[in-house]
């Protein structure tokens, strides 16, 4: 009686545990006691800071309760240049910054972050040459007329990634990442109503 009745004391604890997310990695380039912070998207498009931590020796580790559906989320990191975007789910999440200046970074420890995570890769090409033509728009020595035709540039390879993610969420509408791409999507004005009821 007294092993079911502990079994019985145990099962919250259990029950809260298999709740719980941890987001852990690496952050190159950032000084110690650095704070980073877990924000998540909102309906309304804004984001709301759930979590924080200090990066130490250049790593760092949210821990924290997620008993919602999985949903879009970013780390905003104060020395980076960018906000890692990952999805927030129940079970441990790996994402570490490998290079800030060019914006790369790996997620993995759950299928959707690792379907993401195949995404960002397959994409990476595009992204780094958007990051080199915003780069060479915001040099001062450049003419009004070229800065335009760069970021037109820069906008038609956005145009081309945002292609791809919208076609994997078409192709894959069973994943819950999908749902959460086309929700990424429409939040940053990338696809329209329509496209979206589709």
């Amino acid at each position: 009686m007294k092993k079911y009745l502990c079994l019985l004391a145990i099962l919250p604890l259990i029950a809260c545990k298999n709740n719980n997310y941890e987001i852990s990695g690496n952050i190159e380039q950032v000084a110690d006691s650095s704070l980073v912070y877990l924000q998540v998207l909102q309906t309304d498009k804004s984001f709301k800071i759930i979590d924080s931590a200090y990066a130490i020796n250049q790593k760092y580790t949210l821990k924290g309760n997620w008993e919602k559906e999985p949903t879009n989320a970013y780390l905003l990191i104060k020395e980076a240049s960018f906000s890692p975007r990952f999805i927030l789910e129940k079970g441990k999440i790996n994402l570490s910054v490998i290079n800030n200046k060019e914006h790369k970074y790996e997620i993995n420890g759950t299928e959707n972050n690792d379907l993401l995570n195949n995404l960002i890769q397959d994409t990476e090409k595009q992204k780094n040459s958007i990051i080199s033509i915003l780069s060479e728009a915001n040099e001062h020595t450049i003419s009004n007329e070229d800065r335009m035709l760069l970021y037109n540039e820069a906008f038609i390879n956005q145009t081309d990634i945002d292609k791809t993610y919208f076609e994997f969420a078409l192709k894959n509408p069973e994943k819950s990442v999908s749902a959460l791409i086309v929700e990424d999507l429409y939040f940053r004005n990338s696809i329209d109503l329509n496209k979206l009821q589709s």
